[in-house]
C-alpha cells in the first residue's frame, strides 16, 4: 500500500475495489469487499459511493446491507 502524507492513495483503493468487483462478477457487500482487500469497512463504503457517483459501479440495498456490482459496459477502467 502506498501512503501519501499518512493517507492511502485513493487510486489504489478504487482500483482494488473495481478489480474485485470485476473478478467476482456478482453483487458484493461492503463488508465482503473490505475483508477481501484488507481495508476498513468505512473506507470501502466511502470509495464505493465515490465510484458510484462517477458512474463506474452500481450500488443497491438489500435490507441493511449495501451491495455493489460493475454494470454492463463498466468492466473496463
Amino acid at each position: 500500500m502506498q501512503r501519501v502524507g499518512g493517507q492511502l492513495k485513493r487510486e489504489n483503493i478504487d482500483k482494488d475495489i473495481f478489480r474485485l468487483l470485476n473478478e467476482l462478477d456478482r453483487p458484493v457487500s461492503t463488508d465482503e469487499i473490505a475483508q477481501r482487500i484488507d481495508r476498513a469497512w468505512h473506507s470501502v463504503q466511502k470509495y464505493c459511493y465515490i465510484l458510484k457517483s462517477e458512474g463506474k459501479i452500481h450500488g443497491f440495498r438489500v435490507g441493511r446491507m449495501n451491495l455493489w456490482v460493475v454494470g454492463e459496459g463498466m468492466g473496463e477502467e
